[in-house]
C-alpha cells in the first residue's frame, strides 16, 4: 500500500469552502497555519462540538467574520485537520529537523510495524506531514516527534498490539498470565499494580503487559477463570459525560469512584478534562487594550472603588416614565444613574477579565490542565459575565427612553407597541455592550442611542424574520416580558440581576 497516497477530500463543508483561500497564502502563513493545525489537532475532543469560527480563529490567529456559525463535531474536524496538514505541508515541505520528524520507512522499523500498518494509523488518528529529509530530496511523509507521542498515547493498546505481539512467542505470554494469576490469587495487588511489576520484572513496556492480560480476561466466558474479575474497561465518552455532570450537580468524587469503581485520581482528571473541553470551546472576543498587560492591570481595573453601586434612598435613579409598563416591569426600568467615568471603568474591567481568561486558557491549550488554572479562568469568566449583566440592566432605561422618543407622533403610540419596541431592543443593548471599545471618544449611551434608533427606524417587515423580535400576534405583558428575560439568559446575561455577588479580588474566587 502507498503510504503517500492523496489525503482525502474534506468533511466539513466550512473547512472545504475556506481551504483553498487558506492554502493560497504565502509560505510564511502557510508554515504558521501548519503549527497551529497540528497543535488543534492535538487538543479537540472527538465527541465535542465546535463553532467554525472558534476552529479558524485557531488556525489563522486572526478573527474574521465568515458569516458561518455552524457547529462541527470534533470527530469530523480531526480528519479535516490532517488534510490540511497534508496539502499545508506538500505547498511547502518543512526540513526533517522541524520536530524531530522521521519518514515512514524510519519510523515503521523502529516500531517494528509495515508501512501498510502506518496507513491505517494514519485513518486512526496519527497525523504526518511532507518533509525533505535532507537539502534537495524529493519531499516524503513524515511523523514528527509529538505526533508520534500523541498518537501513542491516544492508542496506546493498538501501538502495543502491532509492535509487540508479534515479537511475544505464546510461551512467553502464558508465562506473564502465570505470574499475573499467583499475583493476583495470593496478594492485594490492583490489575495497574500487577502490570507495573511485571513490566518491570520482564522488561516489557507497561502497556504491552496491561494488553496481555486484558486480552485474556476478555477472552474468558467464566469470571472464575478471568484474573481480575472485578476490574472494568476503560471509561467510555458517554460515562465521562456522565461523571461530569454529576460531579457538576454536587456529587462527590468519593461517590463518583465507588459508582464507576476507579480510583478518585482517575475521577478528578475525568471532571478536569471536561472542564478544559468546555473551557477551549467557550469563545471570548476581546476589545484590546494595551495597558492590559501591565503589571498592575489587576490592581487597576479590580479595584474596590469600581464596585456595583448599591441601591438606598439617597441613590438617583433614572427619570424615564414608566408609565404605560406593566407594574412587575418597574424593576427592571427603574436602575441607579451612573456616571460616564465609571461605565467607562466597568467596561474596562469587563475587558480585562475576559482578556486575563485567555491568557490562563493558554496555560492549558497545549498541556494537561490544573485544576488552579481552570479554577482561575472560571473565576474570571463568572465575575465578567456579573459585570456584562449589570451593564446591560444599568443602561435598560436608555432603551426605553429611545423606545418613548421613537413612538412619539406615531398613531400606533400603545403600551403593547411601547414593549415590542422594548423587546427589538434589549438584543441591540447586549449586542452594544459586547461591542463598545471603553477607549473610544463617544459615550456608551450615545452609542447604544444611536443603534437603537436605526434599529427602531426599520420597517416592521424586516423584524419578522429575526429571532426573538419577529412580528408575532399581541402577546400579554407578562410574556413579552418572559421573552425578553430568556431570550437575555441565552446571551448569558441575566435581566434580574440587582447587584453581583461580592467578588475577592485576591484570590479569584467567587
Amino acid at each position: 500500500m502507498d503510504i503517500a497516497r492523496t489525503a482525502p477530500a474534506y468533511r466539513c463543508k466550512p473547512i472545504a469552502d475556506v481551504a483553498p483561500t487558506w492554502l493560497a497564502l504565502d509560505e510564511m502563513h502557510r508554515a504558521t497555519m501548519l503549527h497551529n493545525a497540528e497543535a488543534l489537532h492535538d487538543q479537540l475532543d472527538p465527541d465535542a462540538a465546535y463553532p467554525f469560527e472558534f476552529i479558524a480563529f485557531r488556525l489563522t490567529g486572526f478573527r474574521r467574520d465568515y458569516g458561518d456559525d455552524s457547529l462541527l463535531v470534533g470527530e469530523a474536524v480531526l480528519p479535516d485537520l490532517r488534510t490540511l496538514i497534508d496539502r499545508l505541508s506538500k505547498s511547502a515541505p518543512l526540513p526533517a529537523s522541524d520536530g524531530d520528524a522521521v519518514t515512514a520507512d524510519a519510523l515503521a522499523g523502529r516500531l517494528n510495524v509495515s508501512t501498510k500498518t502506518l496507513s491505517r494509523w494514519r485513518k486512526a488518528g496519527l497525523r504526518w506531514r511532507w518533509i525533505t529529509p535532507m537539502k534537495g530530496a524529493r519531499p516524503v511523509i513524515g511523523f514528527t516527534a509529538d505526533a508520534i507521542e500523541h498518537f501513542q498515547a491516544k492508542q496506546s493498546k493498538r501501538v502495543a498490539k502491532a509492535t509487540t505481539f508479534s515479537q511475544l512467542s505464546p510461551k512467553q505470554r502464558q508465562r506473564i498470565i502465570d505470574r499475573a494469576r499467583r499475583l493476583s490469587a495470593t496478594t492485594d495487588a490492583t490489575f495497574n499494580q500487577v502490570a507495573a511489576h511485571l513490566a518491570k520484572r520482564t522488561g516489557r513496556a507497561l502497556e504491552t503487559i496491561r494488553l496481555i492480560l486484558e486480552k485474556h480476561d476478555q477472552q474468558q466466558a467464566d469470571p472464575e477463570d478471568k484474573l481480575f474479575a472485578d476490574r472494568t474497561g476503560p471509561l467510555t465518552a458517554r460515562q465521562k459525560r456522565l461523571i461530569s455532570r454529576a460531579h457538576r450537580m454536587g456529587v462527590g468524587v468519593g461517590k463518583l469512584a465507588e459508582r464507576f469503581r476507579r480510583s478518585r485520581a482517575t475521577i478528578h482528571r475525568v471532571v478536569l478534562d471536561r472542564r478544559a473541553a468546555r473551557a477551549l470551546r467557550l469563545r471570548l472576543e476581546v476589545i484590546p487594550n494595551a495597558n492590559f498587560e501591565r503589571e498592575d492591570a489587576a490592581d487597576v481595573y479590580l479595584r474596590a472603588s469600581l464596585e456595583p453601586v448599591k441601591a438606598s434612598k439617597h441613590t438617583r435613579l433614572s427619570a424615564v416614565p414608566l408609565d404605560g409598563l406593566p407594574e412587575a416591569m418597574h424593576p427592571l426600568y427603574t436602575q441607579p444613574v451612573v456616571s460616564p467615568d465609571k461605565v467607562r471603568s466597568l467596561f474596562l474591567r469587563y475587558n480585562f477579565l475576559k482578556h486575563r481568561a485567555i491568557v490562563t486558557r493558554e496555560k492549558f491549550a497545549h498541556a494537561p490542565a490544573r485544576a488552579g488554572d481552570l479554577n482561575h479562568f472560571e473565576a474570571d469568566v463568572a465575575r465578567a459575565a456579573r459585570v456584562r449583566s449589570l451593564l446591560v440592566t444599568w443602561h435598560l432605561p436608555v432603551v426605553l427612553s429611545v423606545a418613548r422618543r421613537h413612538l412619539v407622533g406615531k398613531p400606533d403610540n400603545t403600551p403593547t407597541h411601547l414593549l415590542e419596541l422594548l423587546e427589538l431592543g434589549n438584543p441591540v443593548l447586549i449586542d452594544a455592550v459586547e461591542s463598545y471599545d471603553a477607549a473610544a471618544k463617544p459615550r456608551f449611551d450615545s452609542v447604544l442611542t444611536n443603534r437603537l434608533l436605526q434599529t427602531f427606524a426599520t420597517p416592521v417587515g424586516t423584524f419578522a424574520k429575526r429571532g426573538p423580535g419577529k412580528a408575532r400576534k399581541r402577546a400579554s405583558a407578562a410574556e413579552v416580558m418572559q421573552r425578553m428575560i430568556n431570550l437575555a439568559d441565552e446571551s448569558g446575561v441575566h435581566l434580574a440581576i440587582t447587584e453581583p455577588a461580592p467578588e475577592n479580588p485576591e484570590d479569584g474566587s467567587d
